[in-house]
């Protein structure tokens, strides 16, 4: 029998598809936060675009879902997928936040997290805008729910005389827009205290009562906003002493596993994290040189620290011609710190001790553009010593207002160079305006393209080309290698589908490689993933650190244009000269518009304009213009073409939907049928007829701004040619 597709579901997922690019999944938000290791549950994902899923995809094999399915409709075997997931995790699996993704019609969609923890979760519904209506809190389990816009949820909690009541919420880690703010209020009203979180931190307040009482947690977003991407998890502590709130072990179960730490790596994009900075937990804990005690550090050393009383300094041994670079982690690590640096050097002893200062820095240089950007606050100082003697560090925190309790530490290392280089990648949204991305996953269409934007830090004098690699393609994928120019600091790898490529799905990663100084280095490349687009109240795009890049072929749709710039081979081009570099479109159906070409990437002291392709054209020509003192060695670039095409997302749902509705109309004009299954059929032919006129109108063709990205090339600049003597 035939299986139906066309269900409410899917008609309400065929509205959100946006007009302003090719439809790709994007998966905004999810119906649970949190899930208990060793339950079942159910979980719903949210946004545009997810139409037809065929499942999740998760970055812990320990969790497991199947789509549920609605009752089979008439002359129908099995039921349509509703889009609702029954989940099920694993009793060995480990705590900590795993990534989800949706796999189906338009490819895979970017990560969302989800909470894996041994406390039981309770999923708060139902109305509980006042204190007569809270919600009952218990110690040991967490308490997950949504913020409505303009409206408070009430929690009580019972605490026995003497104990101490502590209550933390959480959102920033969930990719929520929500900031906590709670309110501890006695049974008549009085405010005892209030906290809001800030960043990476949570909300939390804790209280010691002085006799039997129920307290009340007044909880709402900071701004007063709300809906489905405002959510948060809250949990509540009860003991008879004092709470530490600076550490995580003391704390509850979500400090455990969400609260900021030098320890390990969190989730935001200023990636330089822990992996330049050995093992952390190795780092020696000290608070500040002693004054005038003549105890120095021998390099190199890492110090853990923490800015709670102000200002540091640690003194130190160098040598003449000693090159070394200082570098601060603790913004980075989600810290609420602004570090600043200064190196001093000493002379004398004791109370004649004399400082010179040497050299200081706040932040370093930022690195990317708003989708990408690395907002690098900490500093980092390379320094050679102009001579033996002793030298001073100081550090100081420029973040001014009150701070979140055990949110002030850093970590300091002091190590001799070691040139190197570290990747940041991320797919790149298909617009011109890189300030209107958002959460975007991977459609791939057969013989279409996809661009992966690529960030490096280089570190401690790197300053070689680096070749990059996308490895773990399937066959019917390609991207060839990609060169990045010595002091370039963005690249793309653009990969091309074989227009006959089957559908597929599956994680890939990026390696890059150079050599400095006669040394081979190689770094694999971290993912990132846009987590919340800017807003009116917060006017940045956030992005965070994710597990995998994942790629997905949609074998049901052709790309309507495929621009091939240069013939695959290396171009050569002289400094000071010209280069004509052939573009060639393959037009498929839709494709036959003009087509609006423009650089992307391009090296230094290389210019190109945009080029124009008419619609009744195949082929048209980029001319690089290369300065006399463009910098030699190879280089790749790219363009991204912006066509306007008439685009009809999922016809393949109307031809199902008109099927169905022609086998229905069989069955129902066939002989000798009863009265009552002839009137069911009548019936579901009616239904049926108004399922396809809608769907007519979903799939109907729409004139949509699609943005192509051209296959790269890679050009060799070569020095002036040298002219005939004669």
């Amino acid at each position: 029998m035939l299986r139906s597709t066309c269900t409410v579901g899917l008609l309400l997922a065929f509205s959100c598809i946006a007009s302003a690019e090719f439809p790709t999944a994007e998966l905004r938000t999810l119906s649970a936060t949190c899930v208990q290791i060793g339950s079942k549950s159910t979980l719903q994902p949210r946004g545009q675009n997810l139409t037809e899923l065929q499942k999740l995809v998760f970055s812990s094999e320990k969790i497991t879902a199947t789509q549920q399915l609605a009752a089979p409709e008439l002359l129908q075997t099995v039921g349509v997928r509703k889009g609702v997931f029954n989940l099920s995790v694993a009793t060995d699996a480990k705590t900590g936040i795993a990534q989800v993704r949706t796999l189906g019609r338009f490819g895979v969609s970017n990560p969302r997290p989800l909470l894996l923890t041994t406390q039981p979760v309770v999923a708060v519904a139902g109305d509980h805008s006042n204190q007569v209506l809270a919600q009952e809190a218990e110690p040991g389990h967490i308490y997950s729910q949504v913020f409505q816009p303009h409206q408070r949820t009430y929690f009580q909690v019972k605490v026995a005389k003497g104990q101490w009541l502590r209550a933390t919420a959480y959102a920033r880690q969930f990719d929520s827009r929500a900031i906590p703010s709670i309110t501890l209020r006695r049974d008549d009203g009085t405010e005892i205290s209030r906290s809001h979180a800030k960043g990476f931190w949570p909300a939390e307040l804790q209280h010691q009562v002085n006799e039997d009482t129920t307290l009340f947690l007044e909880l709402h977003d900071f701004l007063f906003l709300g809906g489905e991407e405002y959510a948060f998890a809250l949990e509540v502590q009860r003991s008879d002493q004092e709470i530490s709130m600076e550490l995580a072990e003391a704390g509850t179960e979500l400090d455990r596993l969400l609260r900021p730490s030098l320890d390990f790596p969190h989730s935001d994009t200023r990636f330089h994290e822990l992996t330049s900075l050995a093992d952390p937990r190795k780092a020696q804990s000290l608070a500040s040189s002693s004054p005038n005690s003549g105890d120095r550090l021998t390099l190199p050393f890492l110090i853990r620290g923490d800015f709670a009383s102000g200002a540091v300094h640690y003194d130190f041994d160098a040598k003449k011609g000693q090159v070394v670079s200082f570098e601060v982690s603790s913004s980075a690590l989600q810290q609420q710190t602004d570090p600043q640096m200064v190196i001093y050097s000493l002379q004398g002893e004791g109370a004649e001790l004399k400082t010179q200062q040497l050299s200081q820095q706040d932040d370093q240089s930022n690195l990317g553009g708003p989708e990408m950007l690395l907002r690098r606050l900490d500093p980092l100082i390379r320094w050679t010593a102009p001579a033996d003697g002793k030298f001073r560090i100081k550090l100081l925190n420029l973040q001014s207002g009150k701070q979140p309790i055990g949110s002030q530490g850093f970590l300091l290392k002091a190590g001799f160079q070691q040139p190197s280089f570290r990747l940041l990648a991320t797919p790149v949204y298909p617009n011109n305006n890189r300030a209107a991305v958002k959460p975007f996953g991977c459609n791939i269409m057969a013989g279409g393209t996809k661009a992966i934007r690529i960030l490096v830090d280089r570190r401690d004098g790197f300053n070689s080309a680096i070749e990059l690699n996308l490895e773990g393609l399937p066959a019917t994928l390609h991207c060839p290698p990609v060169v990045m120019s010595p002091g370039v600091t963005e690249e793309a790898l653009v990969i091309t589908a074989d227009e006959s490529a089957a559908a597929w799905h599956g994680p890939v990663h990026i390696v890059g490689r150079a050599n400095f100084a006669n040394k081979a280095i190689e770094s694999r490349a971290e993912i990132s993933t846009v987590c919340l687009t800017a807003s009116s109240t917060r006017n940045r795009i956030h992005s965070r650190l994710t597990n995998q890049l994942h790629l997905s072929i949609n074998e049901s749709d052709k790309a309507p244009v495929f621009a091939q710039l240069g013939d695959g081979n290396v171009l050569e081009v002289h400094q000071g000269t010209k280069l004509e570099i052939p573009v060639k479109l393959t037009r498929r159906a839709g494709g036959n518009v003009e087509c609006i070409l423009r650089p992307q990437n391009l090296p230094p002291k290389v210019k190109l304009g945009e080029v124009k392709i008419a619609k009744d054209k195949a082929d048209g020509k980029a001319t690089i213009e290369v300065a006399g003192d463009a910098p030699l060695g190879e280089a790749t670039f790219w363009m991204l073409g912006e066509l306007k095409v008439a685009w009809r997302a999922n016809p393949q749902a109307q031809t199902r939907a008109e099927q169905y509705l022609k086998q229905l109309n069989q069955a129902a004009a066939k002989a000798g049928i009863s009265p009552d299954e002839k009137m069911k059929l009548d019936a579901a032919v009616q239904k049926q007829t108004r399922i396809v006129e809608t769907v007519k109108k979903q799939t109907a063709a729409q004139n949509i701004t699609a943005w192509v990205p051209s296959t790269s090339v890679r050009i060799r600049i070569l020095p002036p040619e040298k002219k005939d003597s004669k």
